[in-house]
């Protein structure tokens, strides 16, 4: 669907983004992450066409953009950090007007269905300054796929909403990802919820990538937390040196313990045998890692 290769964006002596190369797939829901400053909303700028690349290429739809068409813009829609609206009319008028800007063919059934989609079609004659910080996200949702874009370049769409609020727009872009078939990029800080959306995702740090990949892969195959209950703890320590994991924490439950381990996901077959084989029996393995804690290690080595 999306591909840059060696993308470089300086301005003056800053470099901005350096060499940055990633590829998002059709059906993706791709996480773009990193701390401020690392390049992220600049990177998405220039996929929008809102500023250009001091070098590098990009593709879309297996046609690279020149900058000097916009017209592949018409199969992305978008949305950077807060909707902007006429507040003074209401939800209905707004994408409306949007849409006979756009050219939208049958405009009014697409836009009470999509109020309907985002939860706000009881709403839809209401002025949009009465509107809630959650709400106004929503519309601006349905602004972005109003003309029916392949691609949704969704930047902090959770951005100051509250914990409801980042559960609605978690539901949402999931529907539209999977009901509508559109790829969707999102950047966001709140961790969690890319753990929870994405399948692919892409760490920048500095302007550079740290990392790009299945989620899923990359949260287990380097050394993660795995909390077991076990029955002994008779020789742990020497039984985890000879596997290579270190012990973080141990507490007894009852007549159980509970042990905390650094090691890594391959091991754990191993590690269980070996158990076993001493006569401590594993009642229960939960690997712990998180995105938050893959993050935080991966950017604090570059």
């Amino acid at each position: 669907m999306l591909e840059l290769q060696n993308i470089n964006k300086n301005f003056g002596d800053f470099s901005a983004v350096e060499g940055l190369s990633l590829k998002v797939n059709k059906g993706d829901v791709y996480g773009f992450l990193g701390p401020n400053g690392a390049g992220k909303s600049t990177t998405l700028r220039m996929i929008l066409g809102l500023i250009k690349p001091t070098s590098g290429e990009i593709f879309f739809k297996g046609n690279k953009i020149d900058g000097k068409s916009k017209s592949y813009l018409k199969d992305i829609g978008s949305l950077i950090e807060r909707a902007e609206m006429y507040e003074s009319i209401s939800a209905q008028d707004n994408l409306r007007l949007l849409g006979k800007l756009s050219n939208v063919p049958n405009l009014n059934s697409k836009v009470d269905d999509l109020l309907k989609e985002v939860g706000l079609f009881d709403r839809r004659k209401s002025k949009v300054k009465t509107f809630s910080q959650g709400m106004k996200q929503r519309l601006g949702i349905a602004q972005a796929v109003l003309h029916e874009p392949n691609l949704l370049i969704l930047d902090e769409p959770s951005n100051g909403l509250d914990p409801q609020g980042q559960i609605d727009m978690r539901n949402l872009i999931m529907k539209i990802n999977k009901e509508r078939d559109i790829t969707i990029i999102i950047s966001s800080h709140i961790l969690s919820e890319i753990e929870l959306m994405a399948n692919r995702m892409i760490i920048l740090s500095n302007g550079k990538k740290v990392v790009e990949g299945e989620v899923q892969s990359l949260l287990t195959e380097n050394d993660m937390k795995v909390k077991l209950k076990i029955s002994s703890v008779l020789n742990l320590e020497s039984l985890c040196n000879k596997l290579n994991s270190s012990i973080v924490s141990i507490e007894k439950v009852d007549e159980l313990y509970e042990v905390e381990l650094q090691m890594t996901f391959q091991a754990i077959p191993d590690l269980i045998a070996a158990f076993n084989a001493n006569g401590i029996n594993v009642f229960q393995v939960n690997p712990i890692r998180s995105l938050e804690e893959y993050y935080i290690k991966a950017t604090s080595n570059v």
